[in-house]
């Protein structure tokens, strides 16, 4: 599939040299299906925490430390993933970095203001 201007083109290919693309193309196994049912219980665990925090503005009970763990031990799950072309993985870690990530900035952002 080409795309004009060369940036969709250049993303192509490293995804194809990272057997993404063919991974994206081949048939799901069972294997996988158990991955995206762990991936949505896993990610979907933190979205009540996301929720809380944005809408009570009370991140008091929340530890940085931890959080700029989780959030930097997510982050190399998804390198890892991206470099295996599990897409499961890839998946899972992405939406869970942003939503640690989004944790995490909360907690410095609301505890500045207060």
């Amino acid at each position: 599939m080409e795309f004009p201007g060369g940036y969709f083109n250049q993303h192509h290919a490293s995804l194809n040299r990272l057997g993404l693309l063919e991974r994206l193309h081949s048939n799901v196994t069972k294997l996988d299906i158990l991955g995206f049912i762990a991936t949505a219980f896993t990610t979907s665990s933190f979205l009540p925490q996301v929720w809380q925090t944005w809408k009570t503005r009370d991140v008091s009970g929340i530890s940085l430390p931890t959080y700029l763990i989780i959030t930097v031990g997510l982050a190399l799950w998804l390198a890892y993933g991206i470099l295996k072309a599990d897409l499961p993985l890839i998946i899972a870690n992405a939406v869970m970095v942003v939503l640690t990530g989004a944790i995490t900035l909360m907690k410095i952002l609301f505890e500045r203001r207060a």
